[in-house]
């Protein structure tokens, strides 16, 4: 992606900004990457992104300060022995253009607006024992100023994705189909630990050019695939289900893919519930178009598992949105409102999970095209016949 991405994303948030007359303080890893195309980690030190209607500009650590030049945008820079309150209120000022006495008296008498939007889930605004203390002190030491959340506006920002975002989701779920595809022709054997066949994955994948997964890999055998998100074991892989959860990215963008397999003849209700939720998929995915609420996908799903009794053992919202956060909106349940629209990009995940029997999940990823058509893009078979797999 080019300069000119970045500074139209700029654009738009700081059209907002103006439009409610705030400035704004950007801070989260994938926030700070979509709005300049730097993936930052700050650790235990501050990274933030400030904005108003008009400028943007860096806080980082001194020794960030020739990473962030790449981006065009001016930065004041501090060492660890600042407080990070008197390098904010620097910061602030030198925003709304004023110099001199860099102290809050000053800050808050020379703030234009009455309103600065953060990222209240990256920053616990009221909590001494957050991030930094003096965060705190800086909140408090501006009675009048009115700390609004720009969670949701980057949330609804970030969601639609535009053609170098969609190409990116469309390679990770390519590079991620064929490695659970090669895994599962090349790699399964008897003998295998849950861990083992984890480590087959990943090393498929960094074969890839795969830097990190997206989260640990889940791989769970037998009875254990009733654990939606259970971790990975040194147990041996025996017959019955095999449930495998994968997701990586690239260039920042995630794909997540879920297959459930049955190793071996399966009994009745195994078949049952394999059969059931690919049904409760297939009806949410044909429901998906434009303009239909999330809500509504995750309505069809749940209808579709209670028609078969199965309804009280799906235990998680139906999926979520993709793209910077391999979780991030929307978030498809029962109370998600907004409408699909172009450019979104999220999965389909039904699943039953009988304890002590074991579980069954299939997920896919879904990208909206610009023209409004639905693309499924995670292509590892869901055939019943590719599903059951024989095993001694």
């Amino acid at each position: 992606m080019n300069e000119e991405t970045f500074r139209k994303r700029q654009q738009v948030l700081q059209t907002y900004l103006k439009r409610e007359q705030l400035l704004g303080m950007v801070t989260s890893r994938e926030a700070l990457m979509y709005l300049t195309g730097l993936r930052m980690e700050g650790h235990e030190r501050l990274i933030a992104l400030l904005m108003s209607g008009h400028h943007a500009l860096w806080v980082v650590p001194r020794l960030e300060e020739e990473t962030v030049s790449l981006t065009g945008l001016s930065a004041v820079t501090y060492t660890d022995d600042e407080a990070i309150q008197d390098v904010l209120t620097r910061a602030l000022l030198r925003l709304v253009g004023e110099s001199g006495d860099a102290s809050t008296d000053h800050l808050a008498k020379s703030l234009p607006f009455t309103g600065v939007a953060v990222e209240k889930k990256q920053i616990p605004l009221f909590f001494a024992e957050s991030l930094d203390a003096s965060l705190s002190r800086l909140f408090s030491s501006l009675p009048r100023v009115n700390w609004i959340d720009l969670d949701e506006t980057l949330a609804r920002q970030r969601m639609v994705k535009d053609a170098n975002e969609q190409a990116y989701l469309k390679e990770a779920a390519r590079r991620l189909s064929n490695v659970l595809d090669t895994v599962m022709a090349e790699d399964l054997k008897p003998g295998m630990r849950e861990i083992d066949l984890v480590h087959a994955i990943e090393a498929r994948a960094r074969k890839m050019g795969v830097r990190e997964m997206s989260f640990p890999t889940i791989v769970l055998s037998g009875a254990r695939a009733s654990l939606p998100h259970g971790e990975s074991s040194e147990a041996p892989i025996e017959a019955g289900f095999l449930l495998i959860d994968l997701g990586f990215a690239v260039s920042g963008y995630h794909a997540d893919m879920t297959r459930t397999y049955i190793l071996g003849e399966p009994d009745a209700r195994a078949l049952d519930m394999l059969k059931v939720v690919l049904e409760a998929q297939e009806k949410a995915i044909r429901c998906i178009r434009p303009g239909v609420s999330y809500s509504e996908l995750d309505q069809v799903a749940r209808e579709s598992l209670r028609a078969y009794g199965y309804d009280a053992y799906f235990t998680h919202r139906l999926g979520h949105g993709l793209g910077l956060s391999v979780h991030e909106r929307p978030s498809i349940h029962a109370l998600e409102t907004l409408p699909i629209a172009s450019g979104h990009a999220f999965t389909v995940e039904p699943g039953i999970y009988l304890p002590g029997v074991g579980g069954v999940r299939i997920e896919d990823d879904v990208l909206i095209e610009d023209d409004g058509s639905v693309r499924i893009l995670t292509t590892s078979s869901k055939r019943l016949e590719d599903l059951i797999r024989s095993w001694p």
